[in-house]
This record gives structure tokens, C-alpha cells and sequence, in this order.
């Protein structure tokens, strides 16, 4: 019943570390993609200041709110999950 216990315990942390490492994986690939400053003469989307309303925007521009999204989301479920197995 001990050795049992403790092999959940390691388990359990194994899989924070691995949580933790992964998170800090792309928190910091985050920083290596962005290597270049924009051009200051540009607005946003990289449409000259003044542009139009119909100047097209690239998808990138806020694609980072969308991985913090799915992360908090995955997060969620998996937290749920373990709440469920551990019921």
C-alpha cells in the first residue's frame, strides 16, 4: 500500500514537471520569433500609417492571444479530467 502511494506521488510530479517544461518551452519560443523590429513608418498590420479600412491584415498580427487561449484551455480540461480520475 505504501510503494503503491509513493509510485502515484512520483507519478503526479513527473507529470507537473513535464507540464511545467512544456509551458516554459513555448512561453520561450515565443521570444525567439520575434527577431526583428517593425518599421516605425508602418501602423498596425503593417499597413503604411493612414492605410484604409479595406487594407488587408495578416492572421499573425494576434496570433499569440490565440496560444495563450488554447493553453489556458487545455489547462482547464486537463484539470477537470484529473478531478474526474480522482474522484
Amino acid at each position: 500500500m505504501i510503494a503503491l502511494k509513493n509510485r502515484d506521488t512520483l507519478n503526479i510530479l513527473k507529470d507537473k514537471l513535464i507540464t511545467a517544461l512544456v509551458l516554459m518551452f513555448l512561453t520561450l519560443a515565443t521570444f525567439t520569433v520575434q527577431g526583428q523590429p517593425p518599421d516605425p513608418t508602418e501602423g498596425d498590420c503593417n499597413i503604411p500609417a493612414g492605410g484604409g479600412a479595406d487594407e488587408p491584415c495578416p492572421l499573425d498580427t494576434w496570433v499569440y492571444v490565440l496560444v495563450i487561449a488554447a493553453i489556458i484551455y487545455g489547462v482547464y480540461k486537463l484539470q477537470k479530467k484529473q478531478q474526474v480520475l480522482s474522484a
